[in-house]
């Protein structure tokens, strides 16, 4: 015995565009996530360097990094030092103000934190007390809204005077430091 089938029900016909409708709403909140991580990304200093142009920003070197610090963020950069060989650092704010501090190798200060402005470049060094890591760190945590855009330059100066290396900070993200004039 064969029945013919059902007449569809208006619930049934409905489905394709409660489909459709749902994929549109999807498609739409999607977008709106993918601008939300974007806007994210481009806060997050890992995402946003840059290398260049020193003299528009008033340093005295050429080999810098731009970058963004996000608000609530630390950013560091670490520097491999040898006993005796000198540290030394410049950077400038575009606006606002951010803390800065040095931390050596056993992760103890050796530049206490200190609130620097936007109102020039800030420069400074320090001799190694020993070998090891020194890390540089820029801490925005005070800051709940505002991230701060920061360009810098990094040298090491051997101890015997041979010369050093400056960097724009190619190994940032660390933590730093030792004997200080700032």
């Amino acid at each position: 015995l064969f029945f013919p089938p059902p007449p569809p029900s208006p619930e049934a016909a409905a489905v394709p565009d409660r489909i459709a409708k749902a994929a549109r709403e999807l498609e739409k909140r999607a977008g709106a996530f993918l601008a939300f991580l974007n806007i994210q990304m481009d806060a997050a200093p890992w995402m946003k360097l840059e290398i260049g142009a020193a003299a528009s920003k008033g340093l005295s070197t050429t080999d810098t990094v731009s970058v963004t610090v996000g608000a609530g963020n630390v950013f560091q950069v670490p520097v491999q030092l040898p006993k005796g060989g000198t540290l030394c650092w410049e950077f400038k704010l575009e606006s606002k103000d951010i803390d800065f501090h040095v931390a050596g190798p056993s992760g103890e200060t050796v530049l206490p934190a200190a609130r620097h402005d936007s109102a020039g470049v800030v420069e400074g060094s320090l001799v190694a007390e020993s070998d090891g890591v020194y890390l540089l760190k820029w801490d925005n945590t005070f800051s709940y809204l505002t991230g701060k855009a920061l360009t810098y330059a990094v040298c090491v100066v051997d101890k015997e005077g041979d010369g050093g290396s400056s960097s724009g900070g190619e190994d940032s993200q660390a933590s730093s430091g030792s004997s200080v004039s700032s």
